[in-house]
């Protein structure tokens, strides 16, 4: 008898554990949904707050802006000078008859002319300007006003110019008996510019040097750049590095020189510098080097 009391007790300790079991469970999964809800809830309130302070910040800039709107045209491209005319057209919240609209560039401040309370001004920029940013004064009853405008801002001309390229190689790259072995394929793609006028590329070369020394000129169809195999052995010595790259010829005669890619020898290593923390200035040395038909450097503007 005391034994069946025993087991029956047993018995109902062990379904009691099995309940606080299920419910200590209950409870976690409970806590745990409530903790992600309560994370996803910061996530929204975060979110929302975020964009009430966009909105705020975008109302305050609103208001004190001087300017109504602004709109910025591209036009024709001028093959033979290689200027863009870039025509800016500005309304201002206010204006009188004695108003004036002027555009402060980085030489020179030029007025703009006006139809009612609208402001228009035609600059021929240079293909290869870098920037253009220029001040809006507002010239009133001998007063001057000057505002910093974003919609304004423009950034690499030679973008609403020329087709926007990308490209790399994608294969095997190797060091064997002092070596550098490359088998593997281009790829290449390629965007219309930003603006309506695309300067399409003609024709193309692959470019292998070595110690700034040419040991590879080959050309390509245009047609074949995306997919063209690269099956090549460059002898590199220690300390020594290649580059690769596409020398492009557009419409109007000018080399674009393209970088695919640039590697170095270290001992019985060897480094892909795509890798390296200094692509940037890599890339800005070759990738995208415009050159004019007589070897003027056009771009990059600034190692001119």
């Amino acid at each position: 008898m005391k034994k069946e009391s025993l087991s029956g007790l047993v018995i109902a300790l062990i379904v009691v554990q099995i309940f606080l079991l299920l419910g200590f469970f209950s409870l976690s999964s409970k806590v745990e949904d409530m903790y992600f809800a309560i994370k996803n809830m910061e996530g929204n309130i975060s979110s929302n707050i975020n964009s009430i302070e966009s909105e705020i910040t975008y109302r305050l800039e609103q208001e004190a802006t001087l300017i109504e709107s602004i709109e910025v045209d591209f036009g024709e491209l001028d093959r033979k000078s290689l200027t863009i005319p870039i025509t800016y057209t500005i309304i201002p919240k206010e204006s009188s008859e004695d108003t004036i609209l002027s555009l402060q560039f980085d030489k020179e401040t030029l007025e703009m002319k006006r139809n009612i309370s609208i402001f228009t001004l035609t600059v021929d920029t240079d293909i290869f300007a870098y920037e253009v940013n220029p001040n809006i004064i507002i010239s009133e009853d001998g007063k001057m006003k000057t505002e910093k405008n974003d919609e304004l801002y423009l950034y690499n001309i030679k973008d609403y110019v020329f087709p926007d390229v990308s490209m790399n190689y994608y294969g095997e790259f190797d060091l064997k008996r002092g070596e550098m072995k490359f088998n593997g394929l281009l790829n290449y793609q390629e965007e219309d510019s930003k603006g309506l006028n695309t300067i399409n590329y003609t024709e193309a070369r692959l470019v292998i040097k070595a110690a700034d020394a040419l040991i590879l000129e080959k050309n390509i169809d245009i047609k074949d750049l995306d997919g063209y195999q690269i099956e090549e052995e460059i002898p590199l010595k220690d300390g020594q590095s290649c580059e690769i790259y596409v020398i492009a010829k557009d419409e109007l005669n000018l080399e674009h020189h393209l970088l695919v890619g640039s590697y170095s020898k270290n001992e019985d290593e060897f480094v892909y510098e795509e890798d390296v923390e200094y692509v940037d200035d890599i890339n800005q040395k070759y990738g995208g080097m415009v050159y004019s038909q007589d070897g003027e450097q056009l771009w990059p503007p600034e190692v001119k």
